[in-house]
């Protein structure tokens, strides 16, 4: 009998249970799903293991929001490919700013599917050979 591969496992941070859920849900057959509501649960996480992806809501309650979460993950976990999503009507700035420092940017509601698709692409990247 083959023995499966691991699951990878990453990181969704948003405030919203049903957004957890859901996200949960839809990513659970392929990936082994973290969840933390604040972003200072989600660097305690980020500093007990390492993430190849993290999943990050803009609006986070708590000390630091979602931009100041990634500034402090760009330090801890440089390699780690973010998606940040957002139910905010952001500015064309905002906007921009949220490219500039993550991988995707998503606006709630968002097509599940597409975050299935981000993760693929930037997991599989995170595993090819340099030059590749």
């Amino acid at each position: 009998m083959k023995q499966e591969e691991p699951k990878e496992r990453v990181l969704v941070v948003d405030d919203e249970e049903p957004v957890l859920d859901l996200i949960e849900a839809v990513l659970c057959d392929e990936y082994d799903v973290d969840r933390a509501t604040t972003a200072e649960q989600a660097l305690n996480l980020c500093r007990q293991r390492q993430y190849p992806a993290i999943i990050i809501d803009i609006a986070l309650p708590g000390e630091l929001n979602g931009f100041q979460l990634v500034d402090q993950l760009h330090k801890l976990a440089p390699q780690t490919k973010l998606i940040m999503i957002t139910g905010l009507a952001l500015s064309e700035d905002a906007k921009r700013k949220a490219l500039e420092v993550s991988d995707a940017l998503l606006t709630k509601p968002f097509d599940v599917e597409e975050v299935k698709a981000l993760l693929k692409k930037d997991l599989r990247l995170e595993h090819m050979p340099h030059g590749t």
